[in-house]
């Protein structure tokens, strides 16, 4: 059972448990003492000095009746139980948290983005292990409270989701260089999917002498040649989705620089995902997990791709026969395998250069698995809209990109040994991060003239509280309110001399003799043992000390003496 209340109320109700647990216990011996044994009044007041004065008393009551002796016993025992049973208890309610009621906020967060052929927003990446889930990771990027403006400590924030229908799930594969030649390797599909091959120095790829074979249905190579024989610096790569009327770019997965070939993988493997509203009213989303690798000279393929990957695939195979067989020409060459499968994309491009080692040809190599979402047309969240004063439009420009996030995936080292990458990991990454931004789309806009970002968040706060056990709740409750009603009905019913303490019954004697109101605080002299100059025992000289305070607290004749003093 949930309790929606700061922990130290858990201490409180203890407290008052405790509490009236010891008021029942003394109402209890109130009544004995005035229906039962002499000595029993004696023990009342002996209770209320505490255990120790308990046990102080007990072993030196040898010649007290058996049954006094008992009741001294069962009161000792009872106080125990009473005064601890509450620390016991305490031990089954634990601190918890729970939600509160769901609501939803509407953020506006500043983007600044690097203006360029593709544009990247600030603060939307992160790292996460090889393996580990990416959509936990997109969300923990949504919800980064450091990225929410005005963003209340303690409330939960969760983008919202939206159904959404596939429009197009068969795509045309095209190549394209930075000058928008371009060559398609099949014309049955309702979406084209474009490999941009961009080039440092304005230098661009001869598209017009693109060599391809289809392997087999969904399957291709392609041999792109360089047009001029500019030293090789870099080479970019960016998939573009486009229906004829307008392109939308995906990010980078791929920027090669032969001046710095090693062997093994060249840079972290990232997920980038992306997102576009285009003009029909759909959302257009790339996703693409890519490994950057290269090697020195063509004869390390083999070795170099099986300490890579954990698989040796039908891509692997298929550039090693293509890079063995091939005689490379004096410039560089792009040499693409490439898998289709409706909108799931697998490719395998290398760019051939100049070893360091003389007469070798080098390898940079980009292994990618892009999964594509092509959404019918959405009704305009009017929740967005509203905070966007109803400017919801698809982006500016003809070849303009927004790189939503960008996902590092850092290498799991085992024993020194960097563990293999799986392609089934790769493709599921991209999907998943596919299907989780197309189902946020709908639920975030930027405004590019605003350079404001709005984001749809579920909202609930966190309610702190405690849990306790239901039975020991109702225990609890119960126990507090008879214990304080037996309480109450005995202090209504029972002459005050019962209920009170020994220095009560003597403040009150005391009290009506010098006229006080009230019973209060008294002058105590210990020798000769009196109150207010009133000797407590008439008739016998008593000098409190260590021996007479323990050598008969149940003294009958001595308490006779008091009472026929004090008697009204």
């Amino acid at each position: 059972m949930f309790i929606p209340l700061p922990i130290f109320v858990n201490s409180i109700i203890l407290t008052i448990f405790r509490l009236t647990l010891t008021a029942a216990l003394g109402a209890a011996l109130s009544i004995s003492s005035k229906f039962g044994d002499e000595q029993v009044n004696s023990i009342r007041w002996i209770q209320e000095g505490g255990f120790l004065g308990m046990l102080k008393s007990l072993l030196p009551s040898r010649k007290a009746p058996r049954s006094v002796k008992a009741a001294m016993v069962f009161v000792f025992l009872a106080s125990l139980v009473a005064n601890h049973l509450d620390k016991g208890l305490s031990k089954l309610i634990t601190p918890a948290t729970t939600l509160g009621k769901p609501d939803y906020v509407v953020t506006e967060t500043p983007m600044f983005f690097k203006a360029n052929f593709i544009d990247t927003f600030s603060e939307w990446s992160t790292s996460i292990r090889v393996g580990d889930g990416i959509v936990d990771a997109m969300v923990s990027i949504m919800n980064d409270t450091r990225n929410i403006v005005n963003a209340e400590s303690g409330r939960l924030y969760t983008p919202r989701t939206s159904p959404y229908e596939i429009g197009c799930n068969q795509l045309v594969i095209q190549f394209m260089n930075t000058s928008t030649d371009w060559v398609s390797l099949h014309n049955d599909g309702c979406m084209n999917l474009s490999f941009v091959l961009g080039t440092d120095a304005a230098v661009y790829f001869d598209i017009a002498a693109t060599q391809f074979v289809k392997r087999a249905p969904g399957r291709w190579s392609v041999v792109i040649p360089r047009s001029s024989d500019l030293n090789f610096q870099q080479m970019d790569i960016y998939p573009g989705v486009s229906d004829g009327n307008s392109m939308f770019f995906g990010g980078l997965i791929g920027a090669y620089k032969p001046i710095t070939l090693v062997d093994g993988i060249a840079v972290t493997p990232r997920t980038v995902a992306t997102e576009c509203f285009s003009s029909s009213g759909g959302f257009w989303i790339i996703s693409s997990t890519s490994v950057l690798f290269s090697m020195t000279t063509v004869k390390q393929f083999r070795n170099s791709t099986s300490a890579i990957f954990e698989e040796y695939g039908e891509l692997l195979q298929a550039m090693e026969s293509s890079v063995s067989n091939i005689t490379f020409p004096s410039m560089p060459v792009a040499i693409v395998e490439l898998k289709v499968v409706n909108t799931t994309v697998d490719s395998l491009i290398c760019y051939s250069g100049n070893s360091t080692t003389v007469g070798e040809i080098a390898l940079s190599c980009v292994y990618s698995s892009i999964y594509i979402i092509i959404t019918k047309p959405l009704d305009t969240n009017p929740i967005i809209s509203d905070a966007g004063e109803g400017r919801y439009l698809p982006y500016p420009d003809l070849y303009l990109s927004n790189v939503a996030m960008t996902i590092d995936h850092i290498p799991t080292i085992l024993n020194r040994t960097r563990l293999p990458i799986s392609f089934t990991d790769m493709k599921a990454t991209s999907s998943a991060a596919s299907g989780y931004l197309a189902s946020i789309s709908p639920s975030v806009y930027m405004d590019w003239n605003q350079f404001t970002l709005y984001s749809l968040f579920d909202t609930m706060d966190i309610v702190n509280g405690f849990e306790i056990p239901t039975w020991l709740f109702v225990f609890l409750i119960a126990t507090i309110v008879l214990c304080f009603a037996f309480w109450g009905a005995v202090k209504y019913k029972m002459d005050e001399g019962y209920m009170g303490s020994l220095h009560k019954n003597i403040a009150m004697v005391i009290s009506a003799r010098k006229g006080w109101h009230k019973p209060m605080l008294m002058r105590f002299n210990a020798n000769p043992l009196t109150f207010e100059d009133y000797p407590i025992v008439p008739g016998i000289h008593v000098v409190l000390s260590e021996d007479n305070s323990s050598s008969s607290p149940l003294n009958t004749e001595a308490q006779q003496a008091m009472n026929n003093n004090f008697e009204l």
